[in-house]
């Protein structure tokens, strides 16, 4: 028999973890609204505690993929962190829009290192929490049908708009878009193209060549913590050629 996909088919312990989510959600949303622009920017006394915070939580969100994959309840295929041919071509891809943004700013400033490290920290930890959890703990419920993958998909990109409204740089930015990136990232199974997506459109000039350089290298730290700290759920995530 086929589950009908509504949101009264989630089991107990599915809702307790998407209040989680949510909850983390409440704090990016008025973390954002504290600090609506990115580190560096002047007047915001706020900004170091926001970012030692920020440092924190990324380290938690990196011990609950690492337990989930030892749980087996998800696997590295559902997070997006495997290491497969397609993701060596948008690593190839990111390299070249970094080469790109290097030249268009005529040169490296490494007083945009640290902005650059800490941005796109920060949304891989909403790319991991906002896409690919949401993602999951709803189709792990809900099933795979397309009607189940939609229903997912905008639930995901209503959260995430929700958490970057406050932000400057994604004041105008719509639901829509991110309902398109959210289609996108079930097929792909793939976070470093995303997280270099929405950090290089979040960052501010300048900073393009280290919001390349670190999607890359924070990509492949996770690669390697979930190998050594994690166990792959084989079989519960999509593997895709």
């Amino acid at each position: 028999m086929t589950r009908t996909a509504t949101l009264t088919n989630l089991d107990n312990m599915t809702v307790r973890r998407l209040t989680y989510v949510i909850t983390f959600a409440l704090y990016a949303m008025l973390r954002n609204w504290l600090l609506p622009s990115f580190p560096g920017a002047s007047g915001q006394s706020l900004q170091w505690v926001i970012i030692a915070v920020d440092a924190v939580t990324a380290g938690i969100v990196v011990g609950i993929v690492t337990t989930t994959l030892r749980r087996n309840y998800l696997s590295r295929a559902d997070w997006g962190l495997q290491l497969r041919s397609r993701e060596w071509v948008f690593i190839a891809l990111i390299c070249a829009a970094g080469v790109y943004f290097a030249i268009a700013a005529n040169g490296i400033s490494w007083k945009y290192a640290v902005g650059g490290l800490l941005i796109v920290l920060q949304f891989t930890t909403y790319e991991l929490v906002f896409r690919a959890a949401i993602m999951n703990l709803l189709l792990k419920t809900l099933g795979d049908s397309l009607t189940s993958i939609l229903l997912t998909v905008f639930m995901s990109a209503l959260v995430y708009s929700a958490v970057l409204l406050p932000l400057d740089r994604f004041s105008g930015t719509t639901v829509g878009v991110l309902l398109v990136l959210t289609y996108l990232f079930y097929y792909a199974r793939s976070i470093v193209l995303f997280v270099f997506l929405m950090a290089a459109y979040a960052a501010p000039n300048g900073y393009g060549i280290w919001v390349a350089l670190f999607s890359i290298l924070i990509y492949l730290g996770l690669i390697i913590a979930v190998r050594h700290w994690g166990e792959d759920a084989g079989g519960t995530g999509r593997e895709t050629g």
